[in-house]
């Protein structure tokens, strides 16, 4: 296969490009990679790499940028990234001395990736704020962008973007629009096989003691494997324990395990269900895997100088049983110890999420064990995150507008303020700028869900699919959620910090059925907007509801106290058309929207729209 492009490689075999990328970059396997990367790059197509932290994101992206031949522009992303960053601004004193002169103009990196028909990379796309990732819309799509002040900007021939991301789930990260996504190819890099990681960490450390490098490689896997670690320790982790251990003599276990949790305890993020912590898991792993390679003080002097008669042992450890969807949507499930001889957990293993949510659906009350009970809901509240990512729009805010004198890192000047401001004065400073100041406007919601109704355990799912979508997108906002029937409870606190999956498997665990009481649920959402004290944010309700009264006083009296208060209504209540008019009134009068859908598998998306 010959390699033709624009770039200039002609009769250049990819392979041959791959054999001199990787030898002047020091990058260890990753050939298929750098392959479909190559072969985008060479029809002008943008590349977007995703993957979790440390698996080489980076280093491939920067690799492949260089061998371009071409001028790389670097983008490192981060919420404070604005788009006068990435086009560029004007300087402050020449503007205001001179005016939208030429001079004036600070082209950012985008503008001069363009105009030199160069490579903008840009580093962890999806934490750049939406505004900014809309503004490479145009210049991937037209190759074209207009610069307020500065005309109508073309790239040249050559211009490219390669991007990388980490996945949705980290915290940080927002979710690329579906009009972002859909202009880029896309490359998923996973973690490396073991022989490869080795590699790596002999090149990484200059160690080439193979026992000690097998070692520390396999650790970091098997915390990878561990179902209470919701994020595994990269490549780094391995680098750093054998950096620890490479120049030591006559190591014992606990200089060993001690180590491992120096490498690793900053580089795990565990589930919420875990019991232990991250210092008591690591060591765990770490003296399970050295007692399984046969480990002790009476060997020889020195372990890891003696002869390698345990190699191989160590892929054979008998590691917590992991679960893998044959669909791909979760990675991992749950339990150290399964059950195996227990018919339900066979039927399980072999099943498919779909399957495994019917069983929750349909069986769930059947199960007489509560660990069988625990593992089915624990699956089903993993699946429904990783559903919910995708629906939700993590990351977009509302934008506050606000105005000041200029300080420094300020890059958008209000002209009109700005003049105003140093008309009739002999002498100007910066501080007679007036700026533009852009931040996020935080908000506090307080989601209200009828759990009246003898609702079927397949709307407690789209009701857990409803909030999991919700707490994606206030993730840097408060947010409460409370159930009412007779009476109102809260399912999360608006100030209390907890993880989604925690979130979810407390709504999958609700008893549902009773009267609809909805005054409580809204007397309850007040509650929790007004504990925060806080009297700058936005204390928006969505009530859920069907409408249908049948328990406590009117609450039309209890809407006066939301900023805006939004109503779903999830079908006539009753059958009844007063309950269509009152959740009509409850939304005028709280000044919010008013939806109404038939089929309660609407309940997601509806709620994710009400807050565009």
């Amino acid at each position: 296969m010959f390699f033709i492009s624009t770039y200039g490689w002609k009769n250049m075999k990819i392979e041959d490009a791959i054999k001199e990328i990787k030898k002047k970059n020091g990058i260890i396997g990753r050939e298929e990679e750098l392959k479909k990367m190559l072969m985008a790059v060479s029809i002008g197509k943008h590349v977007l790499l995703e993957g979790a932290v440390g698996v080489g994101k980076t280093k491939l992206a920067k690799a492949v940028a260089e061998f371009l031949s071409k001028p790389v522009y670097r983008v490192d992303g981060d919420e404070r990234y604005t788009e006068n960053k990435l086009i560029g601004w004007f300087d402050p004193p020449i503007l205001v001395s001179k005016g939208y002169v030429k001079e004036a103009f600070i082209p950012g990196p985008l503008y001069l990736a363009m105009v030199n028909g160069g490579i903008l990379f840009i580093n962890e796309l999806n934490r750049v704020p939406e505004s900014t990732q809309n503004v490479l819309l145009p210049a991937m799509d037209e190759k074209t962008i207009v610069v307020p002040k500065v005309g109508e900007v073309k790239a040249k021939n050559g211009f490219v973007i390669i991007a990388t991301q980490n996945p949705e789930e980290y915290v940080g990260t927002t979710r690329l629009s579906e009009a972002l996504k859909d202009r880029f190819v896309w490359i998923k890099l996973n973690y490396q096989p073991k022989k490869e990681e080795d590699e790596i960490v002999k090149q990484e450390t200059k160690c080439f003691n193979d026992q000690l490098v097998s070692l520390a490689v396999e650790i970091i896997n098997a915390v990878r494997r561990e179902p209470n670690v919701k994020r595994g320790p990269s490549i780094r982790g391995a680098i750093d324990m054998v950096d620890l251990l490479k120049n030591k003599e006559n190591l014992t276990k606990e200089e060993v395990v001690e180590a491992a949790v120096m490498a690793l305890n900053c580089k795990i993020e565990l589930a919420l269900r875990s019991e232990e912590t991250r210092e008591e898991l690591i060591k765990r792993i770490a003296l399970s895997i050295l007692d399984k390679i046969g480990f002790s003080s009476s060997f020889n002097q020195n372990f890891f100088q003696a002869t390698i008669e345990n190699e191989g042992k160590i892929e054979n450890v008998n590691l917590p049983y992991v679960l893998i969807s044959k669909e791909g949507k979760i990675g991992k499930i749950f339990t150290q110890e399964l059950n195996l001889t227990n018919q339900n957990i066979k039927l399980i293993k072999n099943k498919k999420p779909s399957e495994i949510l019917k069983i929750y659906i349909e069986n769930f009350d059947e199960l007489k064990n509560e660990g069988e009970k625990e593992i089915v809901k624990n699956y089903v509240a993993h699946l429904i995150i990783k559903i919910a990512s995708e629906i939700s729009e993590k990351g977009k805010r509302r934008i506050k507008k606000s105005f000041g004198p200029y300080n420094l890192g300020d890059e958008e000047i209000d002209m009109d303020l700005t003049l105003e401001n140093i008309l009739g004065k002999k002498a100007c400073s910066n501080e007679d700028l007036i700026t533009i100041k852009k931040e996020p406007k935080k908000i506090a919601v307080a989601l209200m869900l009828d759990a009246s109704n003898s609702m079927q355990r397949s709307k407690i799912v789209t009701a857990a699919l409803a909030v999991g979508a919700l707490a994606y997108k206030l993730e840097k906002d408060y947010y409460a959620i409370v159930t009412f029937k007779n009476e109102a409870s809260p399912v999360k606190l608006i100030n209390e910090k907890v993880e989604l999956d925690e979130v979810v498997e407390r709504i999958l665990s609700l008893e549902v059925g009773g009267l609809t009481n909805i005054k409580a649920g809204l007397d309850e959402g007040v509650n929790q907007l007004t504990s925060l004290n806080d009297l700058t944010l936005e204390k928006i309700g969505v009530l859920v509801t069907d409408g249908w009264l049948t328990a406590g006083e009117d609450p039309k009296t209890s809407v006066k106290e939301f900023n805006k208060l939004h109503v779903i209504q999830t079908g006539i209540g009753g059958g009844s058309e007063e309950s269509v008019k009152l959740c009509k009134e409850l939304a005028k009068m709280g000044q919010g929207k008013y939806v109404f859908i038939e089929d309660l598998d609407e309940l997601p998306n509806k709620l994710i729209e009400v807050f565009r």
